[in-house]
């Protein structure tokens, strides 16, 4: 029973006892003027009594007509001594309690009292909660209701904002991630949350069954060292005020966090806080990031291009690697500290430049520069940069390339590609670049069009032998020739024209390597009317020997230094010779006795005509 409930029963037995004890005063029958005039005066000090009771006392017919009320009562409902009350003690109500107490009346007539709480309106319109205790009795033989009423407006309030604050409390609690357990100093469960019986595999009923140390028991087969987390629990509840902390190792592979601390009710330690955070998802993530970490350390030291980290706002250099030292030539000691301006690597506008692109864009990608090392030689770099925060500081993770051997040797395959171009446009022999594997012509110069009498889009995409100009057995001979020497110089073929004329070209070619597919590139020189004038020569040159042969003459060829080239002739048998028997001999040394014939042939050789 609350303070107000017994309060309420106090003044209602009170008010029983002085009403009985006033109407047995009263109607006392026989007594002299003396004795009734003392029991008016002790009527008026009773009257006066409940007139000033500290509480609000009402009586009422069954029916609900009001038929006294203190002053305690006119107080509680705001009304002056003068001004009237309501006749029914029910119209003091809201509409709705109104109902209930026309039911309540009923159990009264019953006999049954009882405490209710309802919503009072007062004089001014205000609304009060108040306790009313009522039970019934009887008055000069008349059944009549008498309450005391309580103003519980403020306790209703702070009981509102104390489930309120409680439910916060519990909806804090649920909300955590944490699971917590708050136990009494007799080492009782008091507060839980779900997440704790989560963490822990417990249900609510062997929570609220079971003593601190029969859940510990219960839990203990959980952990990979049950022997340690048992100790550390019993030190903690040995010593009140101390607080801790400690990781919890599940066999299954979780990891919790557990912290300690006593709960205190001003400086009285009533029990102790548990909390208990899994930290396995954290604690692999930290896991990977200090894996993470070695990994980028390894890259970092092991990286062929320079990696320098710096500071974001002044360009000071942090850390740099074995890289950086072999690109520019100062080692990490004299770079750590110092600033690319500092050290020549750059100028304050092209550093501006440098921050303004990672400002708009986060990164930089491929940025070229020249640099100069540290021995003077100029070096072109290709530098990528992005931001990253060390330790609060934005700072920048940079990668420089260096690439100056690299656009030399591209600069030098353009180059190649580019005489190669000219030459491929310009020669006046047949190029082709065909498929080694197939024969598929990738491409041919203008040559090969001039000469061939086919069109270049004609011949693209198809094979030498489906356009007509030679054979497959030319080919695959050409192509065991390659396989077989590596390449092929002036190999004689006839190839036919577009027009059908077939003509003579030698032939040489190499195997080269492009995108991983081997082609060959082959130029045909076109030779026939070089080989039909050879021909024609050969053919004059042997009627010009029959003639010689049959003619009684002499025929004799010097070169400008008087050696013989030519010696042939029927008239050499009369001279004791054989023909060609004095070729590469020199004539002055052969006519060396006759001066006249030496000065003669040193006069032809000048251009002078003799005959001798």
């Amino acid at each position: 029973m609350g303070i107000i409930e017994t309060i309420a029963g106090f003044f209602l037995t009170g008010v029983a006892g002085m009403l009985a004890v006033g109407l047995a005063m009263a109607g006392r029958d026989g007594e002299t003027p003396a004795e009734s005039r003392e029991a008016e005066r002790d009527a008026e000090r009773f009257r006066r009594l409940l007139d000033d009771a500290p509480v609000a006392i009402t009586l009422l017919r069954m029916d609900g007509t009001l038929i006294y009320a203190n002053r305690a009562f006119r107080d509680l409902v705001r009304a002056s001594e003068d001004q009237p009350l309501h006749a029914s003690g029910l119209a003091y109500l809201v509409p709705e309690d109104q109902v209930k107490a026309r039911a309540r009346l009923v159990a009264l007539k019953r006999g049954e009292g009882g405490t209710v709480r309802r919503t009072l309106v007062r004089h001014d319109g205000a609304r009060r909660i108040v306790q009313i205790t009522s039970r019934p009795m009887t008055l000069e033989g008349e059944p009549i209701i008498h309450s005391v009423l309580a103003d519980v407006t403020e306790l209703e309030e702070a009981r509102a904002e104390a489930e309120a604050s409680l439910s916060l409390l519990r909806s804090t609690l649920e909300a955590t991630d944490d699971g917590i357990l708050v136990v009494s100093r007799e080492r009782r469960p008091v507060v839980y949350n779900q997440r704790f019986c989560e963490i822990w595999h417990l249900d609510p009923e062997t929570i609220e069954r079971s003593s601190d140390e029969a859940l510990l028991q219960k839990v203990l087969d959980q952990l990979e060292d049950p022997e340690a987390f048992l100790a550390e629990t019993e030190a903690l509840y040995a010593a009140p005020e101390r607080e801790s902390f400690d990781v919890l190792y599940f066999r299954d592979g979780r990891v919790i966090e557990r912290y300690s601390r006593p709960q205190r009710q001003g400086d009285v330690v009533t029990g102790r806080v548990w909390s208990f955070r899994d930290v396995t998802m954290r604690d692999m993530a930290e896991q990977a990031l200090r894996e993470s970490e070695y990994k980028f350390a390894r890259a970092f030291w092991l990286s062929p291009d320079a990696m320098i980290i710096s500071r974001f706002r002044d360009g000071y250099y942090l850390d740099v690697n074995a890289g950086f030292e072999r690109l520019t030539g100062y080692s990490r000691a004299e770079a750590i500290g110092r600033t690319p301006i500092e050290l020549g690597f750059t100028d304050a506008e092209a550093r501006a430049r440098f921050i303004a692109m990672v400002e708009a864009e986060g990164h930089v990608r491929d940025w070229e520069v020249q640099i100069t090392r540290r021995d003077g030689q100029r070096r072109t770099c290709l530098i990528s940069s992005e931001r990253l925060e060390v330790g609060g500081e934005t700072c920048l993770i940079t990668v420089a390339r260096d690439v100056t051997e690299k656009l030399a040797a591209e600069r030098a395959l353009r180059y190649s590609e580019e005489k190669f171009a000219r030459a491929f446009r310009s020669t006046p022999d047949a190029i082709t670049i065909t498929r080694l594997r197939d024969g598929m012509i990738l491409d041919v110069n203008e040559s090969f069009e001039r000469i061939s009498g086919h069109r270049r889009d004609e011949v693209i995409g198809k094979k030498m032998a489906d356009i007509g100009i030679w054979s497959a057995d030319q080919r695959q001979r050409m192509v065991e020739a390659l396989e077989r020497e590596g390449r092929i110089r002036e190999m004689p073929f006839r190839f036919v024209m577009a027009h059908g004329e077939v003509r003579d070209f030698l032939v040489s070619a190499e195997i080269f390597e492009l995108e991983g597919e081997a082609l060959l590139v082959a130029i045909s020189r076109d030779v026939t009317e070089q080989k039909r004038a050879q021909e024609a020569l050969r053919a004059r040159e042997a009627q010009l020997s029959t003639v010689v042969s049959n003619v009684p003459v002499v025929l004799f060829a010097l070169d400008r230094e008087g050696r013989f080239t030519l010696s042939e002739g029927k008239g050499l048998a009369s001279l004791g010779l054989a023909p060609g028997e004095v070729v590469g001999q020199s004539a002055f040394e052969l006519y060396a006795g006759y001066p006249d014939v030496v000065q003669a042939l040193r006069r032809t050789l000048t251009g002078v005509p003799v005959s001798w």
